[in-house]
């Protein structure tokens, strides 16, 4: 009788598969470079936008940009960028009249056609500081052989 139980044991575990049928496509690995304000009052010239930068040449005029009223790229975890191996996904918010709101590139995800960058935003909850703001998130992601699509 032991043995028959032990037989139907390893015909069920042998039987169960192992795939998993979840489609889920794992987060892509991404370097977070900065995350902050800026406080020029919309002085460095940078509109609410979402960039993928994939050469030097715009690495640099961003970084010039978000440096000409305060030295924000000093605080960059990495400021010299391989190109050749990746790109950086910057996001922007519109300017804010309050302290306290974030921008944040929550997930990266890789899909058969495309990689999905999901956004989040965040409101002040109670007081907020009365100055101007702008809100970015920088990272950079192993280079993009796909459209990268904002959401």
């Amino acid at each position: 009788m032991n043995k028959l139980v032990l037989i139907l044991l390893a015909v069920v575990f042998i039987g169960c598969s192992n795939s998993d049928d979840n489609n889920e496509t794992p987060a892509l690995t991404a370097t977070e470079i900065s995350r902050g304000d800026l406080y020029g009052a919309g002085d460095e010239g940078i509109e609410e936008s979402r960039l993928l930068i994939t050469n030097v040449a715009d690495w640099n005029a961003l970084k010039n940009s978000m440096d000409s009223v305060n030295p924000v790229s000093g605080g960059f975890t990495e400021t010299t960028i391989d190109f050749q191996n990746y790109d950086v996904i910057a996001i922007f918010d519109e300017i804010k009249g309050y302290g306290g709101y974030t921008i944040a590139i929550d997930e990266i995800i890789e899909n058969e056609d495309n990689y999905i960058v999901s956004i989040a935003h965040t409101a002040p909850s109670g007081f907020a500081t009365t100055v101007i703001t702008q809100p970015y998130h920088i990272y950079k992601i192993p280079k993009a052989t796909k459209p990268v699509i904002f959401i």
